[in-house]
């Protein structure tokens, strides 16, 4: 889990890193119809264009030359949903062509319940101008109750140029709703599906899993062979769950156990130790492989603090520290990792969330002369990544060497009052934006102009006119989210994000 969230925030950090908002421009702007942006490390200027339509939107993205005071296009994004499909196609711009040329591209479907139900990856070959596979395209479906009844995988073939399955897989589940059987497929040589595997599982009594029971299909009799299993048993003193890794032997006909792993819980189902032996083959003993022993102890009010000890043989080799903290609607996590009792600072991190959102970060590198921060800013639509270092000649003061903002919204430079805004003849803006009760739409065109609220997935909700210089539209009955605000006026079109809140 911490690999996964620690890749999540370098990410972002990647992203964001570098970046940082020209204000004084930003001002001049609608976005997220257009965002203007720096790079710091080179010195240049970005410019991103978006031009929504009824089944998605097209972002265009240009860089700013100085020398000819000119934008010149670099990339574009061009989204768009076709019979449910999203289909996401990234292009790069040809200066040879001054077009974009195709580069990369996604296809999603979801279903009602946000379920991805279908990815693909295409690679655009420009030798023989076509879209090629990438990777695997995986298709899944769901029953009523959100249980996965099957999945397909294909690879690209590259002589037909079609995705072909490669494995598929039907599950089944029993009146308890518990996966009871899954069946695997693959294709044989004239590209049938035949079968290859299957796992059955069974519960006790009481709901807990008793076996997992993996088979392999043998094509001579047409019936599947026991291969292995997992084998649970259940503790009546103490709670204790012991899970057994066992082989098939076929020419005894009996099932020999290979690998053990106990896991025991305290009085409040915390877990407190972990232990994975493998079997002697020779000795037939048990010998310990890993061990985790885990100890949470309450601390202060609303604090919980939990220390994981890594050990073999009762040799400690490493532990790691929580620190849960939830006070004043925000709640804390910190995690500090620890390798034979000393401190290593490569692990250091700290969360903060409030509304089960994360609104700060903050890691420490080794010898703590380095810290990456981040936070969000949620009332001006900031998000600011800072790097601080501590200078070989200071052992305590840290200093900023890097800071990036990043404007993730653009409604935070819209006037939020009821004062109008300069806006230059022949535009078209709006304020305020985030909006309770009344948008006013400012007409300078001194041609009549027409609106359209729109869904974020370009329904029209509502239309009207406003050939006023100022005007006022209701959206006291819109439920809170976002919307797309058109407004056309002769020649003159522009769109932006209404946020009602």
């Amino acid at each position: 889990m911490r690999k996964l969230l620690y890749g999540s925030l370098l990410f972002i950090a990647s992203f964001c890193f570098g970046i940082k908002i020209q204000a004084s421009r930003i001002n001049d702007l609608g976005a997220p119809d257009s965002i203007i942006y720096q790079l710091n490390d080179l010195n240049k200027t970005y410019k991103t264009v978006y031009q929504y339509s009824v089944n998605g939107f097209i972002s265009t993205t240009s860089l700013f030359d100085d020398s000819s005071f000119i934008w010149i296009p670099a990339k574009q994004n061009n989204l768009q949903d076709i019979a449910g499909v999203e289909t996401l196609v990234e292009s790069n711009f040809n200066s040879a062509t001054n077009s974009f040329v195709n580069y990369q591209k996604f296809e999603t479907k979801t279903d009602s319940l946000g379920r991805c139900i279908l990815h693909a990856f295409y690679a655009w070959n420009p030798i023989s101008s076509n879209w090629k596979g990438v990777n695997v395209k995986t298709e899944k479906s769901f029953d009523s109750n959100g249980n996965l009844l099957s999945f397909a995988n294909s690879r690209w073939d590259s002589i037909n140029q079609v995705w072909v399955i490669y494995a598929t897989g039907n599950f089944s589940y029993n009146s308890a709703g518990k996966q009871d059987s899954v069946k695997y497929f693959a294709p044989d040589t004239l590209k049938q599906l035949i079968p290859t595997s299957r796992i059955i599982n069974s519960y006790l009594t009481n709901g807990k899993p008793e076996t997992e029971t993996i088979l392999s299909y043998s094509s001579s009799d047409a019936t599947f062979v026991p291969v292995f299993r997992y084998r649970y048993l259940y503790s009546d003193t103490i709670d204790r769950t012991t899970q057994f890794v066992e082989s098939f032997d076929v020419t005894n006909n009996q099932w020999n156990s290979f690998q053990k792993t106990e896991t025991t819980f305290d009085k409040s189902a915390n877990l407190s130790s972990h232990v994975v032996s493998d079997m002697d083959s020779l000795g037939q003993s048990w010998v310990e492989r890993y061990r985790q022993n885990l100890a949470v102890t309450a601390g202060q009010a609303n604090s919980v603090q939990a220390t994981i000890s890594y050990s073999a043989n009762n040799k400690e080799l490493a532990s790691e520290k929580f620190q849960f903290n939830n006070e004043g609607g925000s709640t804390t996590l910190s995690d500090t990792l620890y390798q034979e009792g000393l401190l290593n600072a490569y692990d250091q991190s700290k969360f903060v969330s409030k509304n089960d959102e994360i609104t700060a970060f903050s890691n420490k590198n080794q010898n703590d002369n380095s810290r990456l921060d981040w936070d969000i800013d949620e009332t001006n639509k900031i998000l600011n990544v800072t790097q601080f270092t501590r200078p070989s000649t200071s052992t305590t003061k840290s200093e900023e060497i890097n800071r990036s903002i990043l404007f993730y919204f653009g409604t935070a430079t819209h006037p939020t009052t009821t004062s109008v805004p300069q806006v230059p003849v022949g535009k078209l803006t709006f304020y305020p934006n985030p909006v309770r009760e009344t948008v006013t739409i400012v007409n300078s065109t001194a041609q009549n102009c027409n609106f359209r609220i729109l869904s974020i997935d370009g329904k029209p909700i509502k239309s009207g006119v406003a050939n006023e210089s100022i005007n006022a539209v209701s959206v006291v009955s819109l439920p809170q989210g976002a919307y797309i605000l058109q407004l056309s006026s002769g020649n003159t079109l522009t769109s932006g994000i209404l946020i009602k809140q």
